[in-house]
């Protein structure tokens, strides 16, 4: 924790992460995780907050948070056809030579 406090103090002091300074949205979306960590991290201290879950819930929670940040990816793989998990995709191999037939185009007569 004290790594990212020295970080995060050399770039406000340097004014050296561009990614933030030059982004209004950007810089008020990494206020707002480091706020949320802040605040995460002192609640962690309080046994009032040690509440017991049962795992399903919190599997069932992980899966409906996953497919509503992920939707607009999943239909663009699903309009585009793309299953990244397909089984039996085909395999190219050594083609069989060709035939004498095929490769003099038939225009010649055998014996």
């Amino acid at each position: 924790m004290a790594i990212a406090f020295v970080y995060a103090l050399r770039v406000y002091l340097l004014e050296g992460f561009y990614v933030v300074t030059y982004a209004g949205d950007l810089e008020s979306s990494w206020y707002s995780l480091a706020r949320a960590i802040c605040i995460a991290l002192v609640l962690t201290f309080f046994s009032a907050f040690d509440v017991p879950v049962f795992w399903p819930v919190l599997l069932f929670y992980w899966i409906v948070l996953f497919v509503s940040t992920m939707k607009r990816q999943i239909m663009h793989m699903i309009k585009y056809k793309y299953v990244p998990f397909t089984l039996g995709k085909q395999r190219y191999g050594k083609k069989p030579p060709p035939s004498d037939e095929t490769s003099s185009g038939g225009s010649e007569l055998r014996p």
